[in-house]
């Protein structure tokens, strides 16, 4: 009975994890060929993929049907939802763990903030990005540009580290780390940083300003 009870309760866990790992389907292309047997197709002209709520546009890939990933190269877009756009030249994508690494003049679009990066890491399960080659990220009321850079989508909070320099419509700062929330325009100091206003100049080594505010 027991034995019965432990296998009934790990049933909806094996259900979920087959679920999440969904094949990923071909919506279009102008011309198909490959190898069955090896488990490849290439895919050529205005190509268009699917998984879940993620559609991949493209004008060339490889698709590997026996591990569910995918090689894409030109004008890569890729849609999350109504509300993430991410650009690249090209784009290597694991169907199985949701992660896709893009690279060359990539592009991360959401409705108040744009990221551009020589190289990007983006996972669809969690909807978190980060960068290590250099970053530059323009909102509603800052210019910001940072060696390092994680963001996340749900909770619309990004953290940058090293070197990071924004410039505000009223303010600028340099920062060791600095973490900022997207909607309340808010950032937040883990480390030395200096502000420079009109009228003051601050030093911290911790604290937040709100720009919406001035505060």
């Amino acid at each position: 009975m027991r034995s019965l009870l432990i296998i009934l309760l790990l049933v909806p866990a094996c259900l979920l994890s087959a679920q999440d790992k969904k094949q990923i389907d071909i919506l279009a292309a102008d011309a198909m060929s490959g190898n069955a047997q090896l488990g490849v197709r290439k895919l050529l002209g205005n190509v268009k993929m699917r998984q879940g709520d993620v559609i991949m546009d493209c004008d060339s890939a490889y698709f590997y049907t026996k591990r569910n990933a995918v090689d894409a190269f030109g004008n890569v877009h890729i849609i999350q939802g109504d509300s993430l756009d991410i650009y690249a030249d090209s784009l290597k994508y694991n169907g199985d763990e949701k992660v896709a690494d893009l690279y060359d003049n990539v592009k991360l679009v959401e409705p108040r903030m744009t990221l551009t990066t020589k190289r990007l890491t983006y996972n669809m399960l969690t909807k978190q990005a980060k960068y290590a080659q250099g970053g530059h990220v323009v909102g509603s009321d800052m210019d910001l540009v940072s060696k390092r850079g994680y963001y996340y989508s749900e909770s619309r909070m990004a953290y940058f580290r090293d070197s990071v320099v924004v410039v505000g419509t009223e303010y600028e700062l340099d920062a060791d780390t600095l973490g900022y929330n997207i909607d309340t325009e808010t950032s937040y100091f883990f480390g030395p940083t200096n502000i420079r206003t009109a009228k003051n100049t601050i030093y911290c080594e911790s604290g937040w300003y709100a720009t919406k505010t001035g505060k």
